[in-house]
C-alpha cells in the first residue's frame, strides 16, 4: 500500500471504512469522478450492491463528510433523483493534497 493509500485511509472517520463502502471509496479515488448509485451498481456491473444500497452507502457517507453532493446534482426532483445524484470525494490523497 503506498504512503499516499495509507494517509487516505487514516484520514476517513472509522464508519466509512465499513466493509461495503471500503470498494465504493476506492471506486471514487481509482475514478477521480462524480459517481451515482446508478454508476456504482453498473460499475461493479451489479454484483454485491443493489441500487438502493448503493443510495444508502453514499448518503451516510455524506453524513460522515467524506463524500458530497456533487453541486450539479443537488436538490433532485425525483424518488429516482436519489439514484442519479452523483456525489464526489471530499478527502483526498496525501499526493493531491499538496
Amino acid at each position: 500500500m503506498s504512503d499516499e493509500s495509507k494517509a487516505f485511509w487514516v484520514s476517513i472517520p472509522e464508519k466509512a471504512g465499513h466493509p461495503s463502502r471500503v470498494p465504493i471509496l476506492e471506486a471514487f479515488r481509482w475514478i477521480g469522478e462524480p459517481l451515482s448509485a446508478i454508476g456504482l451498481v453498473d460499475l461493479f456491473d451489479g454484483q454485491d450492491i443493489t441500487m438502493w444500497e448503493a443510495a444508502h452507502h453514499l448518503r451516510a457517507l455524506d453524513a460522515l463528510d467524506v463524500v458530497e453532493a456533487h453541486p450539479a446534482g443537488r436538490n433532485p426532483p425525483s424518488r429516482r433523483g436519489v439514484f442519479d445524484l452523483p456525489y464526489r470525494l471530499t478527502i483526498s490523497d496525501a499526493s493531491e493534497s499538496g
